[in-house]
């Protein structure tokens, strides 16, 4: 049972890591115009034109326009408000993989997360795991195996 609460709580910490270092990267990408540069031209083209081949293809809209420079800055506005950035130290147990909340508390990872951002959680089995927990049952081979 130990084993499998610190095997559980490993593959917690590995999500909260990932979701970590996701707000760190795109935080370090700078500025708005390195963001785009770097995300966006490749579709939208350097001047926002929309006249690359993937923009064609994907039927992306042409940036310069009034109409779309309204409505993207309407979406950009609700976008920011609904930003939640986890950030900073988060004091996670060493054994369960617990964190403890402003008021001294010790919250599930998914628990947390969900209260201090707005992912969602939705669970599935690895295969090590499908072979550690169900060893009768035949887990699909990973791709390249």
């Amino acid at each position: 049972m130990n084993q499998r609460v610190f095997r559980a709580g490993s593959i917690l910490l590995s999500m909260v890591s990932i979701l970590f270092l996701f707000a760190v990267s795109v935080r370090a990408q700078g500025d708005g115009a390195t963001v785009y540069k770097t995300k966006c031209a490749m579709c939208h083209g350097p001047d926002g034109s929309a006249s690359t081949p993937m923009a064609k293809s994907l039927k992306i809209r042409d940036f310069r326009l009034p109409e779309v420079q309204k409505q993207t800055n309407a979406e950009l506005t609700q976008a920011l408000a609904n930003i939640h950035t986890l950030s900073g130290l988060i004091p996670i147990c060493a054994g369960c993989k617990k964190i403890r909340d402003d008021r001294g508390y010790w919250d599930q990872v998914e628990s947390y997360i969900a209260k201090h951002s707005d992912a969602k959680f939705t669970h599935g089995i690895c295969p090590e795991c499908s072979r550690k927990y169900y060893p009768g049952i035949e887990y699909p081979k990973q791709p390249g195996t």
